[in-house]
């Protein structure tokens, strides 16, 4: 027999589910507000009592979760530091780079997508990190490293 509560947690569920599949943050908000009307009709609130609590559960959880969610989303977790120590180190062009036409860079023991702050720079050259992308967390900026440097 289907109840609210039984509603209401097989909402709960669908949402994380779809949450995984298609990792957006916002089902994760509305499937917490799920689960604060699956816990309201649990308590036999009313039905407007079950929505009030669903939509208080979902600002709760955007409340409490919207900035956690938002910097790792977007790369700002520990991909920063990680790339942060990317700076200044050395590494082998292994596609030819160009001003604004993307090539590639063996760097700290990875391959990464990069392109030239300086002229043209061909494969075998060695080139130093000057920063990561502020927009694209996988692309390097580099300069052809100097014979004095």
């Amino acid at each position: 027999m289907l109840t609210a509560s039984l509603l209401w947690f097989a909402a709960g569920v669908a949402l994380c589910i779809l949450e995984m599949l298609v990792p957006v943050g916002a089902f994760l908000f509305f499937a917490a507000g799920c689960f604060a009307g699956w816990l309201a009709a649990l308590a036999d609130a009313s039905l407007n009592a079950q929505i009030l609590a669903a939509v208080a559960g979902c600002i709760l959880a955007l409340i409490v979760l919207r900035r956690r969610l938002a910097r790792i989303f977007s790369g700002q977790s520990r991909d920063n530091e990680q790339h942060s120590s990317l700076e200044g180190l050395c590494g082998t062009v292994t596609v030819p780079l160009s001003p604004g036409v993307e090539g590639q860079v063996d760097a700290g023991g990875s391959f990464w997508r990069a392109v030239s702050d300086e002229g043209a720079i061909r494969a075998g050259e060695q080139v130093r990190i000057v920063r990561v992308d502020a927009m694209d967390t996988q692309l390097l900026h580099v300069q052809r490293l100097r014979a004095d440097a």
